[in-house]
């Protein structure tokens, strides 16, 4: 069977808007008590704004925004899972996926 490449367009917007998704389902609880005195508020903050910035990326003709940003949410999602280790579970899981979706845009870009 061979792949339907046509599709690589539309699976790629998918990918998107389910990073989005994800990450806001993720930091949506710490951006709605936000604390300009905390580091984690801050790095929630900045990981909903990479977020966006990837989506909105994929207009451009250009691959460097959509490359910053999904660097920007592999590192975050590194520092997330580095910091908050607790044991597998569905945190875990989900900026696991986040960061290999991140990592994902940085090396392929706008593809």
């Amino acid at each position: 069977m061979r792949p339907i490449k046509s599709l690589s367009p539309m699976t790629a917007w998918l990918l998107r808007l389910g990073l989005l998704l994800m990450v806001g389902l993720l930091v949506w609880p710490a951006i709605e008590y936000f604390s300009f005195t905390s580091l984690n508020s801050a790095l929630n903050l900045a990981y909903a704004l990479f977020a966006v910035l990837l989506f909105f990326g994929g207009f451009t003709n250009k691959h460097s925004l959509t490359m910053i940003s999904g660097l920007a949410l592999f590192l975050l999602s590194v520092w997330h899972i580095y910091w908050q280790y607790r044991g597998i579970s569905l945190n875990f899981g989900a900026y696991a996926i986040t960061g290999i979706l991140g990592l994902h845009f940085f090396v392929n870009g706008n593809k």
